[in-house]
């Protein structure tokens, strides 16, 4: 925010702390959409860590708005694969798959470091299904 006669104040960056890349437990706890994204309109999916040293991080998975099914994995959209994995199954040819419903779904997810144009970001890079108990012999 500018101060007086245009003199403005240095903050921190807005980035979350790092966090050891990895895998953890996790909920979707947040969704948005976004029209102008570098390669069209998108979606950011927002996930916070439920258990461990890091539980309460918050990272984001952001992909294209589609939710195409292609002949092969990498043909695949991001989010139908994400929503694959929130649903415990694959969606069905026309159907239509609510986010707000996901909310608060448990997944994994894996935390990687990217790097970009000016300088590097944590991120999701992959969801998989939440592990459950085995049975105790």
């Amino acid at each position: 925010m500018p101060k007086s006669n245009g003199v403005y104040a240095v903050k921190e960056a807005e980035a979350p702390e790092p966090i050891p890349v990895g895998v953890y437990p996790a909920k979707l706890t947040y969704w948005e959409e976004r029209d102008t994204g570098k390669f069209g309109p998108f979606v950011r999916l927002e996930f916070e860590i439920t258990k461990g040293d890091c539980a309460g991080s918050k990272r984001s998975l952001v992909a294209s708005a589609k939710l195409t099914k292609g002949k092969n994995s990498e043909t695949t959209s991001k989010l139908f694969k994400a929503i694959s994995v929130l649903l415990g199954r694959e969606p069905r040819p026309d159907e239509e798959v609510s986010l707000k419903e996901l909310l608060g779904v448990g997944c994994q997810i894996l935390v990687e470091d990217k790097q970009g144009d000016d300088n590097g970001w944590q991120n999701v890079s992959k969801l998989m299904p939440a592990k459950t108990k085995k049975a105790q012999n």
